[in-house]
């Protein structure tokens, strides 16, 4: 099946051609690259149209690619990181890209690897060119080729619907949030008395004059500037001093992994913030990532560090921690908090403390702020389920074309005509034809 040919050439003899270069990284990109010999670093393959290139590089990601002239005018190229396999008449080329792509064959080609793990791992083409496939008839082959992309395109078309529908949760999400602090969850008591008249903490200096407040909300909330709320405290400390002391340490790290560290002082590798329950916790770093945290003492026996990335906000008697939580978390504070940073881009940017410490919040009565959270934790819950149900449906798609192709080359698609003539005919006609 696979013919070796003389394909090894040096782009950069060429330096001014442009080549169509067929590369790993433009796999996943979704298309090859357009490229000039010069930029090009190191040894390529030549390739040609229909040809068939099977990635040896981590064979558990499943990357199959058929060479297809996109635009007609360019030599091709493949990286060194693809096995060919030729153009021949005894297969049909969208057939055998299926048939690399289908269960059976992965099974073959991940188990047989070497180096050590992960994108380390590479097929062995020696092995690779042992493996059996089932070869029918051509014209079935085209068949199943055709039937497949048919209900290929079927699926597509519903992930491509699914993809609409999780790109609206982000949207409804937003919503939820934008009309929560706006006093638009109807859960306002317009009775309640504001908190500056409830609480001997707000004072009049403290409220924001009517002609700088960002939105119009009810009259019986107020206006206030972050730093109004939040109480500097010291709360530096050397982890090291307490060496063997179990902390709950917040990071940046163990917020992305859903939970906090449990960790001796002697491992911390720096000062931290001294942090307590209800207390929360908002990242500088890289603020177009939405991390806002809750310091929930999970445990009940450690005591609690935060990493200095976090901005921390104390817990007090005019914030109900809940609520704050999810203010932070909406569409108004991030554009406050992207808007205005340091540092060149993505992860290299930094919120401002002192700026954000001026950005203005809403306050409800407290009671408000209660019924605010707990409505937003009820809406965000039953998006949260609906999205779950969404993402079954997408693994479920997933599973749905592997069992297309496990049944395909079968000969389970209800394709086969058994009146044609056996593919080991076409198969001898080629080889006496060397």
């Amino acid at each position: 099946m696979v013919k070796t040919q003389k394909r090894n050439i040096d782009p950069r003899d060429y330096s001014e051609e442009v080549f169509e270069l067929y590369s790993v990284p433009s796999y996943d990109l979704g298309e090859p690259e357009y490229i000039k010999g010069k930029e090009i670093g190191s040894n390529k393959q030549v390739v040609k149209e229909n040809e068939i290139l099977l990635c040896k590089i981590n064979p558990r990601i499943n990357r199959v690619w058929i060479v297809l002239n996109n635009r007609g005018k360019y030599r091709q190229l493949a990286s060194t990181e693809w096995i060919v396999i030729s153009e021949n008449k005894v297969i049909y080329p969208k057939y055998l890209l299926f048939l690399l792509k289908a269960p059976y064959f992965r099974k073959l080609i991940t188990s047989n690897v070497s180096g050590v793990g992960g994108s380390l791992t590479r097929a062995k083409p020696k092995e690779v060119e042992t493996y059996p496939i089932a070869l029918p008839p051509l014209n079935e082959q085209k068949r199943i080729a055709e039937k497949i992309e048919r209900l290929f395109a079927k699926i597509d078309e519903a992930k491509r619907l699914i993809e609409e529908v999780k790109e609206s949760f982000q949207l409804r999400r937003a919503a939820i949030l934008d009309k929560a602090f706006k006093g638009q969850l109807g859960t306002n008591n317009p009775n309640e008395q504001s908190m500056l008249k409830t609480s001997n903490a707000i004072k009049e200096k403290d409220l924001i004059p009517k002609e700088e407040q960002p939105y119009e909300v009810p009259e019986n909330w107020v206006w206030v500037r972050l730093k109004s709320i939040n109480k500097d405290k010291k709360r530096n400390i050397d982890p090291r001093d307490y060496s063997e002391e179990v902390f709950e340490l917040y990071s940046v790290p163990s917020y992305d992994l859903g939970e906090p560290e449990y960790i001796k002082g002697k491992e911390i590798g720096s000062n931290k913030q001294v942090v307590k329950e209800n207390e929360i916790l908002l990242c500088k770093i890289n603020p177009r990532i939405n991390r806002v945290w809750i310091v929930l003492n999970n445990r009940g026996k450690y005591r609690q560090l935060a990493s200095t990335e976090w901005i921390v906000i104390s817990e007090n008697k005019v914030i109900y921690p809940r609520y704050l939580l999810f203010l932070l978390k909406a569409p108004y504070f991030r554009k406050l908090i992207t808007s205005n940073v340091s540092g060149v881009g993505g992860s290299l940017t930094r919120a401002k403390p002192k700026e954000v410490e001026t950005y203005p919040i809403a306050l409800p009565p407290l009671n408000e702020q209660k019924r605010i959270a707990e409505k937003v934790d009820i809406l965000l819950s039953k998006l949260e389920t609906e999205k779950e149900m969404v993402l079954e449906v997408e693994q479920k798609l997933d599973l749905l074309k592997q069992s297309i192709l496990n049944k395909a080359f079968r000969g389970e698609l209800g394709t086969n005509d058994p009146t044609e003539e056996s593919a080991i005919e076409l198969l001898r006609e080629v080889l006496k034809s060397r």
